[in-house]
C-alpha cells in the first residue's frame, strides 16, 4: 500500500500551471481523508481475501479534478 511519507510522490512529476489553487480551500484536509480511504480500502481489500499484491491504492489527483 502507499501512504504519506513514502515513496510514490514523485516531485519531478509536479506542474503547478495544470492545477488550479484557490486561496483559503483547505486542500490538505481532502488529501489526508483521500490518503485515509485508499488505505482503509485496500485493507478492507486484504481482509476480504484479495490479492493487492499488484496493485496501487492510492489517493490521487489529476488536473481536472
Amino acid at each position: 500500500m502507499y501512504g504519506i511519507g513514502d515513496d510514490s510522490f514523485d516531485a519531478d512529476d509536479l506542474d503547478p500551471d495544470a492545477v488550479l489553487w484557490v486561496r483559503e480551500v483547505d486542500y490538505m484536509t481532502g488529501w489526508r481523508a483521500a490518503t485515509q480511504a485508499a488505505a482503509e480500502l485496500g485493507d478492507a481489500l486484504i481482509a476480504v481475501g484479495v490479492d493487492t499484491a499488484g496493485a496501487k491504492i492510492q489517493a490521487s489527483a489529476a488536473a481536472d479534478g
